[in-house]
């Protein structure tokens, strides 16, 4: 196609299109060069060790057979698509390709969202706003089942908003984005959440003035609901987020659960204050509806910093209508209006040769990148050493973990203390007792936790405080120790 061919709006839009590809490419590369942050987290582990049961007996888990503390004991994977897709992932091509998932779906959020708030904005602004929001997500962003909700969540809001912004009914092919949703990550509820205050914005708009319309928002308003119990567990995953909502007391101890700390998110703190900035200056006219949705946002990153991402893809996608609208200036409509320069008529006219081409680039310094240096997570996690002298030496007995190891060692088969998945198991005052050993150094409980589980065997990261304890006891040796981890054993 020549470039006397092209209308001034497909020039428009295809600069729009380039940009977004832009950063696509761009976040990708930005994540898979934070590999061994990305992977650090170790509940990876298991999430990919249950997928691959799944995937291997074609059976969803109903009681736990990955600990010895609370083997036997309910527990289901209500996570079980993401484990699905990640365990996929890992037996094809092992931590590359689970990176990739995991990276490429943060990454299409974040195109996403700048196709939709470059409707509305500049696209420059837009492109500068989605340059933030991806190294935000990199605090929280961690190769996790969540994750793979950032294209559903981002969908669901630019969508149903939109319909409640054009005062028609919602989309119904929404309700199976639900489900999937629903059985990838427990945060489900939030798209319910966000259709319930859409809603709110659509009949503070319109009020009773369609009740044809309004009768297919109170229809679909229960379906969401309804939808989301089609899942190998039906009620169960709805009422355990309630359960989690309601305080689940173990979920105090762990960092990402914790109210947001400003002296240490730093970064975040920046961001946040920028955005507020942004919107005192900009002054959008927001409805009732949507002010209170900001406000339930804020609410969950500061009482929670693991909902950071929440905030930083969702408020975006919430107000760059309404700043467009009260900042004519910045708006895509006058951008539109200008003359085009050299930039965007050469995109335009060569636009798909320059996503062929940098799509093929970008796969091709991928797999030149990961074959020369194979992505895995960083050592403290892989615990090679360990893992070998635990086989080696043919240690089955009752032992005691680390809660940062659970994770690689039940995906070794080795059964754990404690792991990752204390929103159902290790609740109460089994928590309460194992956390006191390693927060507070209480070296009577964990004696306690010794006479208790009769324990045989330990391992911790090397600089855990829990293994000075061991340093005093005559009847324990110290029968492994690597740069990431330490084990001692109980003498027989």
């Amino acid at each position: 196609m020549t470039f006397n061919l092209l209308t001034s709006e497909k020039i428009n839009r295809r600069f729009v299109d380039f940009l977004a590809f832009f950063l696509l490419i761009l976040s990708t590369f930005i994540y898979l060069n934070q590999y061994s942050t990305l992977l650090f987290e170790g509940d990876i582990w298991w999430h990919i060790k249950a997928g691959q049961d799944i995937l291997s007996t074609g059976k969803f888990p109903q009681i736990d057979g990955y600990s010895y503390t609370f083997a036997g004991q309910p527990w289901f994977a209500k996570e079980w698509l993401a484990q699905v897709i990640y365990a996929a992932a890992y037996n094809s091509g092992g931590w590359n390709v689970v990176l990739l998932v995991g990276t490429l779906a943060m990454s299409g959020a974040l195109a996403l969202m700048f196709l939709d708030i470059s409707m509305y904005l500049k696209p420059t602004i837009a492109a500068f706003i989605v340059i933030i929001c991806i190294f935000m997500l990199l605090v929280v962003g961690t190769i996790r089942p969540h994750i793979l909700t950032f294209i559903p969540a981002v969908i669901l809001t630019v969508r149903i908003f939109g319909n409640a912004e054009r005062n028609e009914a919602p989309d119904f092919w929404l309700l199976p984005l639900i489900i999937v949703w629903a059985n990838l990550h427990g945060s489900f509820t939030l798209g319910i959440i966000t259709a319930g205050f859409a809603f709110l914005h659509y009949f503070e708009r319109n009020r009773f003035s369609n009740r044809a319309v309004l009768t297919k928002w109170l229809v679909f308003m229960c379906l969401c609901p309804l939808v989301s119990l089609i899942n190998p567990y039906g009620i169960k995953p709805l009422l355990l987020t309630f359960s989690m909502v309601g305080g689940v007391n173990s979920m105090d101890h762990i960092s990402e659960w914790k109210a947001l700390d400003f002296h240490v998110d730093k970064l975040v703190s920046y961001a946040y204050l920028l955005s507020i900035g942004a919107l005192l200056l900009a002054r959008p006219k927001l409805s009732l509806a949507k002010v209170f949705f900001l406000l339930l946002i804020t609410y969950m990153m500061m009482y929670h910093a693991r909902f950071i991402y929440v905030y930083f893809l969702l408020v975006p996608l919430i107000v760059a209508k309404e700043i467009a609208n009260e900042n004519p200036r910045i708006s895509n409509k006058h951008w539109a209006t200008l003359p085009r320069d050299r930039l965007e008529t050469f995109v335009s006219k060569w636009m798909g040769t320059i996503i062929v081409g940098g799509t093929l680039i970008g796969l091709g310094l991928f797999g030149f990148y990961a074959t020369r240096t194979p992505f895995s997570p960083p050592k403290t996690r892989t615990l090679e050493g360990a893992i070998a002298y635990i086989e080696k030496q043919h240690l089955t007995g009752p032992m005691l973990n680390g809660y940062n190891l659970g994770g690689p060692l039940l995906f070794h088969g080795i059964k754990t203390f404690i792991d990752g998945r204390s929103d159902q198991l290790f609740l109460g005052d089994f928590f309460e007792q194992y956390m006191k050993t390693g927060e507070d150094a209480d070296t009577k409980a964990l004696a306690g936790i010794l006479t208790k589980y009769k324990i045989e065997w330990t391992i911790f990261e090397k600089q855990d405080v829990q293994n000075d304890y061991f340093t005093t006891l005559a009847n324990w040796n110290k029968t492994y120790g690597d740069d990431q981890v330490t084990i001692y054993e109980l003498k027989k």
